[in-house]
């Protein structure tokens, strides 16, 4: 974890530099200390990633069907798609995903 802290705080060093006077130089630094940071939280995250991804497969060995499956299920993504709602002119709610339009008015979209 620290050798992630360490390029975060020379970028923000180099960003509040950059903000106080902003000369081509202390830009390029900051560019320079973002694209460190991002490339050092890319590879820590491909490190962790490929770690929980060993442990599932070992898992998966061992016959621990239920620890898993759990594990299997923190990958998945189960987020639902929005819901669009509008009221009509009584101040009921509709919902659809059309766009809601009565003559010339818009009704309100919430």
């Amino acid at each position: 974890m620290k050798n992630v802290q360490r390029p975060i705080s020379k970028k923000n060093i180099a960003r509040k530099k950059c903000l106080q006077k902003r000369t081509r130089r202390k830009q390029e630094q900051y560019a320079q200390a973002r694209k460190e940071a991002n490339k050092t939280c890319k590879e820590k995250k491909k490190q962790w990633l490929n770690n929980r991804i060993k442990q599932i497969e070992e898992a998966h060995k061992q016959n621990k069907t239920r620890k898993f499956f759990k594990d299997i299920q923190t990958f998945q993504n189960d987020s639902s798609p929005p819901i669009f709602t509008c009221k009509d002119e009584n101040g009921t709610l509709k919902t659809d995903k059309k766009l809601w339009i009565d003559g010339n008015n818009i009704l309100q979209i919430s």
